[in-house]
């Protein structure tokens, strides 16, 4: 009777290779990234979903950073404006999302309720890379921002008010509409 070996060289090769097949049919499998940030895009531009996670603003962001033809392609013409669902600057699903593209300059963004019942004020947060700003708005009052000049660019900015969760909420009493103008200095 012969005793037992230990496995040879040729088993270890072959568990290696089945290793590395599966870790690279399961690296095939998975999402582009670029794919997944066209896909957020058309979804924001039609307005069908709710606001970006963190790790979906994340990224958005760091995609356009890496890919500065992409905010072109956004944004045509224009070096600064609004990419997700609006109806000539209405926004009524409590978020918005801008585009900053290199080349433009004096970038502000003007917030104004649509609301003329003169209710509460409505609370603004607005994110652009780790930078947070909260102010509010009410009639009369405008929410003015400027994007900083050593912001990194192109950029993307997003903008919540009332309760910031997307379209299922869509004209609820406590979700006044935004009109939403950007300019940019020439």
């Amino acid at each position: 009777m012969r005793g037992l070996h230990p496995p040879g060289a040729g088993l270890a090769i072959l568990l290696a290779t089945a290793l590395a097949a599966a870790a690279f049919l399961a690296w095939g499998l998975r999402t582009p990234t670029l794919e997944r940030v066209w896909q957020l895009q058309i979804e924001l531009g039609l307005g069908v979903r709710k606001a970006l996670s963190t790790p979906e603003r994340e990224l958005l962001a760091a995609a356009l950073l890496k890919n500065p033809g992409l905010a072109e392609g956004m944004l045509g013409e224009a070096t600064f404006g609004i990419i997700s669902a609006n109806r000539d600057g209405l926004i009524d699903n409590g978020y918005l999302y801008l585009v900053a593209r290199k080349g433009s300059r004096g970038r502000t963004m003007e917030l104004r309720t649509t609301d003329r019942r003169g209710g509460d004020p409505v609370p603004i947060e607005v994110t652009a890379g780790a930078a947070v700003t909260r102010g509010e708005v009410k009639e009369g009052a405008p929410f003015v921002w400027e994007l900083p000049d050593d912001h990194p660019l192109p950029a993307l900015i997003e903008v919540r008010f009332g309760s910031g969760e997307g379209p299922e909420k869509k004209g609820g009493p406590d979700r006044p509409g935004m009109l939403v103008r950007t300019r940019e200095q020439p």
